[in-house]
């Protein structure tokens, strides 16, 4: 008997066979992502370092802006604190020179015959620098006599005698209700403060004894703002 031919449905199943095999040897062949390589979707495949494909930004240190991508909302937006607070002050003329304010109000003394009480220490600070006349600024003194009075003196520095003056009358509140006119006025011997602060007597608490020749001044010391 001779032999039948092989039928084509085996034929066929050999050559699918070594389809499959050849395949899988091709995927095997694939290499597959390695530590810090990048995926498709941009993220690492571990937690290790960072690729040399991720985006470096350098900063300058000078001038603490960035190069290398764009900045962003964040990176330029700034704050200015607001100054303003909506309230007009009442203090005007002298009272609002942008000047120094080395010393507190003094609240002038009532002396008694030629007793007068204790020099503190705003009255203190008034008098020496009535005395060495060193800087641009103003002092200021209360006096209370029935209503009150708060004035300011404005220095003009470097030893300069002269000064300018202006009265202010206050409210309860000790807020402004009327203003003096502003004058010009030469303060006595630099002595007489010193001695002043040697002993406390009822001249030095009088601020007539201070200064002379108080006339309107041609321009101010310090310009309101």
């Amino acid at each position: 008997m001779g032999l039948r031919p092989r039928p084509p449905v085996a034929a066929a199943v050999v050559a699918s066979v070594a389809l499959a095999l050849a395949s899988a040897s091709c995927f095997d062949e694939l290499p597959s992502p390695t530590s810090g390589e990048l995926t498709d979707g941009g993220s690492s495949t571990s937690n290790s370092s960072v690729s040399s494909t991720t985006a470096v930004v350098e900063t300058d240190s000078d001038s603490g802006s960035s190069s290398g991508e764009e900045a962003t909302d964040g990176d330029t937006t700034t704050t200015t604190p607001d100054e303003t607070t909506g309230q007009v002050s009442p203090w005007d003329g002298l009272f609002a020179c942008l000047v120094d304010t080395p010393c507190d109000t003094w609240e002038l003394p009532s002396c008694e015959g030629d007793v007068c009480p204790p020099l503190d220490a705003a009255g203190a600070c008034v008098l020496q620098r009535l005395e060495t006349r060193g800087g641009n600024e103003r002092l200021q003194y209360r006096m209370c006599q029935g209503e009150c009075e708060l004035t300011g003196l404005v220095l003009r520095g470097a030893t300069d005698d002269r000064l300018d003056r202006q009265r202010a009358t206050l409210d309860e509140a000790d807020l402004p209700t009327n203003y003096d006119a502003i004058t010009r006025c030469t303060l006595v011997e630099p002595a007489f403060f010193a001695a002043c602060l040697e002993e406390f007597t009822p001249p030095c608490a009088d601020p007539a004894s201070w200064m002379t020749g108080c006339t309107p001044p041609d321009n101010l010391i310090c310009t309101p703002p």
